[in-house]
């Protein structure tokens, strides 16, 4: 089935190069510095909290990374939506 159009249409919709989640850990680790950096540098910065921007944000890209929660959703969509 490899190769072939059906193969295609069912392929995954997110694809993990390797190394792509130590590089997004990596960008994420040095968006922690820079919001460090301007708390530090800019005291009036903290009331727009980038610490807590940056941790929003880590969460966010860390679960768009975690194909186990896209296994899981596309297993309740195929038991809601199943041929009776």
């Amino acid at each position: 089935m490899r190769g072939s159009p059906a193969a295609a249409k069912w392929s995954p919709s997110k694809c993990c190069a390797r190394g792509l989640r130590r590089a997004f850990q990596k960008d994420i680790d040095a968006f922690y510095l820079i919001a460090r950096l301007v708390e530090m540098l800019s005291p009036g910065s903290r009331r727009l909290r980038p610490m807590d921007v940056i941790t929003h944000f880590e969460g966010v890209v860390l679960g768009e990374l975690d194909l186990r929660l896209e296994a899981s959703a596309a297993g309740e969509f195929r038991g809601q939506h199943r041929q009776r």
